[in-house]
């Protein structure tokens, strides 16, 4: 199976955060499974297109594919009690891996969910057929699936301050010798030379002295018959509108993070034309077939790189994670409720935003202890 889920120090953390920090809390500190249909539909979508791209990657020759991390083994003799360093596998045979109708079944036998594969599987078919059709599968190099990257936040050597990408060996190494500043005090990255991390400093904090670390999975990386390096993110969505999702995405900081990997690893054969083109491109699918025209919207398009310096949104991810790192400390020595933690708490936007009503709403309305009644937790 390919790893689709969230990634460790994933931007997604600090997105939920950054939009409401109520609904980070009730996520990631209580435990609670906040996931909708909409956010499973997602996931569905993603192992039918990673799975789909994985084994036409591995008939190309072979492709990198993300899978779920293992905890590794120390030096000592002893194993690590966190899932790292994500892991990624080589498959060059394509019977290796599951087809993507029977991944999503795997999906669904442990989620009981089933009632959401026929409209995502009838949508990924559509969408298939249409990719085919148009030679796509063959004019495409898939190099990667779900592949992990991370970066650190700090100043590098020559470069200054920024988000930089953790170069291979480093971002393989246990979580305990990368997040120890005597063992490892610079982090080596894919431009070359060191960067001296940004870190948690929040005495009583669990990750006390840690650099600030942020994973992001790349849903797809592609080579065009130009030899042009692009990084495409599916989306599957209830209504595809390309020139609303360019400008949503372009602001989004995780796609910012999407420009700078591809940026720093592949250089000037990122992109588009080379240069300053985008190398983010949209995977728009639609759902269900349009009431109107009974055809499945699809759409393309490539996001419009931001033009301010990767510095901006390292300051951003580093006042964040500050943030939450007091709030965290506080929160575990009974400082601060959850409850406490800052909300919109807003008539539009995050409460009642483009994914429908926040799922925690009902914790603003009646308070914690009524409004998670009969909540679930993740992995219940």
């Amino acid at each position: 199976m390919v790893d689709a889920g969230r990634s460790p120090f994933g931007w997604s953390r600090i997105g939920t955060y950054r939009s409401c920090g109520v609904l980070y809390a009730l996520g990631d500190l209580l435990g609670y499974d906040l996931s909708t249909d909409q956010m499973m539909e997602g996931t569905i979508g993603h192992i039918l297109q990673a799975h789909y791209a994985a084994i036409i990657g591995a008939r190309q020759g072979g492709v990198w594919m993300g899978v779920a991390a293992q905890q590794a083994m120390l030096e000592d003799g002893t194993v690590s009690k966190y899932e790292w360093p994500p892991a990624v596998v080589f498959v060059d045979d394509p019977e290796m891996i599951l087809e993507p109708a029977e991944a999503v079944k795997v999906w669904a036998r442990k989620t009981k969910r089933w009632d959401l594969l026929t409209d995502m599987v009838a949508s990924f078919e559509n969408w298939r057929g249409e990719h085919e059709a148009a030679g796509r599968h063959e004019t495409e190099r898939i190099h990667a699936v779900e592949w992990p990257v991370t970066y650190v936040v700090g100043t590098h050597e020559t470069e200054g301050f920024g988000i930089w990408v953790v170069d291979t060996e480093d971002a393989q190494l246990p979580l305990e010798i990368l997040t120890d500043p005597e063992i490892t005090p610079v982090v080596h990255v894919v431009i070359g030379g060191v960067v001296n991390p940004a870190r948690i400093e929040e005495p009583g904090h669990p990750r006390d002295g840690w650099p600030i670390l942020v994973t992001r999975r790349l849903d797809l990386v592609y080579e065009t018959p130009k030899n042009e390096m692009i990084i495409r993110d599916h989306k599957g969505l209830g209504w595809v509108e390309p020139n609303r999702a360019n400008f949503g995405y372009r602001v989004d900081g995780g796609f910012q993070l999407f420009d700078v990997a591809g940026r720093q690893l592949w250089g000037s054969d990122f992109g588009v034309g080379y240069g300053e083109g985008s190398g983010v491109q949209l995977n728009l699918v639609g759902k269900r077939p349009d009431r109107r025209s009974g055809t499945y919207k699809l759409a393309e398009p490539f996001v419009s790189p931001v033009k301010i310096p990767h510095r901006v949104e390292a300051r951003r991810i580093l006042d964040a994670e500050t943030q939450m790192a007091g709030m965290e400390a506080q929160f575990l020595s009974g400082e601060r409720d959850v409850m406490e933690f800052p909300a919109p708490v807003s008539e539009s936007g995050n409460c009642d935003g483009h994914y429908g009503m926040c799922p925690a709403v009902n914790v603003c309305f009646y308070g914690l202890r009524a409004g998670t009644a009969g909540w679930k937790k993740k992995g219940a």
